[in-house]
């Protein structure tokens, strides 16, 4: 497609906008420790960040031929609660993110957040954040009638800033985040730096343009916006 110059850029939260897997890492780590299991590094549990809270204990509880499923979603609400004490203590930006920030401010171009994170959680990690305080629209889980992979919530927050969708490009780290850009008719660009296990082929995920790091982002941006481009250049 003609990928245009946008006139508000959305994100996911958690492995595209900010590294945010050393606080959900802690939390699981918190909630093993209650329960007299071991601990487990940054690394093992890495992966998984983007699958949620549930498949990330199940992950960490993990034995040889035993179905953990059960026993990690009981565990769900006490990981919820260490995370929420502890948001904002232990995350970090991908290199290169705030300078793109700082660049879509330059230009005046809205920027704002859609996660299916729950709502609440979300708050608190921009809260938490001080550079973030230029978000124009968080949308968590539990705002809009469904989450992604479907539209809605990207609509929603396209709507509230009164932009168009058509208008808009939805940054992420997982196949769903180009499903739901694609369903709300908004320009899907993969974030290659993201929460990715290393067998998935991001070039599947029938992205619009697929970044490997922020400052490729901060690229993609600036030329969308060459004159000489007419404010467009193809992917």
């Amino acid at each position: 497609m003609s990928l245009f110059a946008p006139e508000l850029v959305l994100f996911d939260l958690d492995g595209t906008l900010l590294d945010t897997a050393p606080d959900l890492v802690a939390a699981v780590n918190a909630t093993l420790s209650e329960h007299g299991a071991a601990p487990k590094t940054l690394s093992e549990l890495r992966p998984y960040v983007g699958m949620g809270g549930g498949r990330m204990l199940a992950a960490a509880l993990a034995k040889d031929d035993i179905d953990v499923t059960a026993q990690a979603m009981a565990l769900v609400p006490r990981f919820l609660g260490f995370y929420a004490r502890m948001v904002g203590t232990h995350l970090g930006w991908f290199s290169g993110m705030e300078e793109v920030l700082a660049q879509l401010d330059g230009r005046k171009i809205p920027w704002g957040v859609v996660t299916n994170k729950p709502h609440r959680l979300a708050e608190l990690t921009l809260h938490n954040t001080a550079a973030l305080d230029g978000c124009a629209v968080l949308i968590g889980a539990g705002v809009a009638a469904h989450a992604k992979p479907a539209p809605h919530p990207l609509r929603l927050a396209a709507s509230l800033l009164g932009v168009a969708p058509a208008r808009t490009w939805y940054i992420g780290d997982d196949h769903r985040d180009m499903v739901a850009a694609r369903a709300a008719n908004m320009a899907a660009i993969a974030a290659g730096w993201g929460y990715i296990p290393p067998d998935t082929h991001v070039d599947h995920w029938d992205a619009d343009a697929i970044t490997a790091t922020p400052t490729e982002l901060a690229a993609l941006v600036n030329s969308a916006w060459e004159p000489s481009a007419n404010a467009k250049m193809n992917v």
